[in-house]
Order: C-alpha cells, then structure tokens, then sequence
C-alpha cells in the first residue's frame, strides 16, 4: 500500500500526559540519568497505554500524546482511554522512584486522523478541536488527577462512573 497525505474523519478519543515538575527534575540530576528515568516512565506508561488497546501518537518532550480508536476503529474507545489514564496514574504512584509528577486530559470527538507532512516524511496524527481540547484539559489539570470533557463524559456508559 503506498502511503499518502491526508487523513479521515474518525470519532475518537485523545489522551494527552505531561510530568507536571519535569523542569525541577531534570535540574537535579545528569541528562544521562535523566534521559534513562524518562526512557522507563515512556515504557511503563507506554505498556499501559498499548495494553489498554491505545497507540502512542508521538512523546513532545516530556509528555504523551496517545489515540483510541484509530487508525484501528474500536466503539470502546472512550472506556479503554479512562482505563489507561487510571491506570497511568496508579502505576505512577506505585514506582515513586520516577520521582515524577503528572496530570491527564482526555477528550472524545470528531477528528482527522491520517498523515501530515511532505510527502517524503510523514506522521500519521490526529487533528481538529477535539485534540485541541484534550490539550487544553491536560494543561488546565491539578496534579495527580485526570480531567475528562463532557462530550467523553457524555459517551461512557452508565456504569463506568
């Protein structure tokens, strides 16, 4: 199949998690020793995230950008997303030597999911408001708490509360 620009309209969910004192972190320890912490939060939040059926769109610094339901459609998209962002935060808690802090938005909606680039270097994403507004959740979330909007409030079911 040959890859192309361009993308689909797709509902989905976003899940965006940052390390809320990264800054002061990295201040107090070498960028070996820094780069090695980092590397195994990515991993064991990495592991959550894909055993809860989701995909690492991509890792901006210190924080995670994660998808469910695409580019594979999954009508459980926004439970498997609440599920990893709570699990996220307990596996956190559980291995303080992260010695890390982090703070979760998620948000379900209508998307484009496809690649973005030039054509000889592309990057399959997401984009729209709907990412946007996770974004912004996440930025606005007290630390150690995971914020959801109404719209992926509003698609859970019953009995996830």
């Amino acid at each position: 199949t040959k890859l192309y620009l361009g993308g689909v309209e797709v509902t989905a969910t976003v899940l965006f998690s940052d390390i809320v004192n990264f800054s002061e972190v990295s201040e107090n320890v070498s960028p070996h020793e820094l780069s090695s912490k980092l590397n195994d939060y990515f991993t064991n939040m990495g592991d959550v995230i894909m055993h809860n059926q989701g995909m690492i769109n991509k890792y901006i610094g210190d924080s995670i950008m994660a998808i469910w339901g695409a580019p594979l459609k999954n009508e459980n998209h926004a439970v498997l997303a609440c599920q990893a962002a709570l699990e996220m935060k307990c596996k956190l808690k559980e291995r303080e030597k992260f010695g890390f802090r982090s703070r979760y938005g998620l948000n379900s909606g209508t998307m484009v999911a496809g690649n973005l680039g030039h054509h000889e270097r592309m990057e399959y994403t997401v984009i729209g408001d709907a990412v946007n507004l996770a974004s912004r959740i996440e930025t606005a979330c007290d630390v150690g708490k995971v914020y959801v909007s109404q719209s992926f409030h509003q698609i859970l079911p019953d009995d996830t509360e």
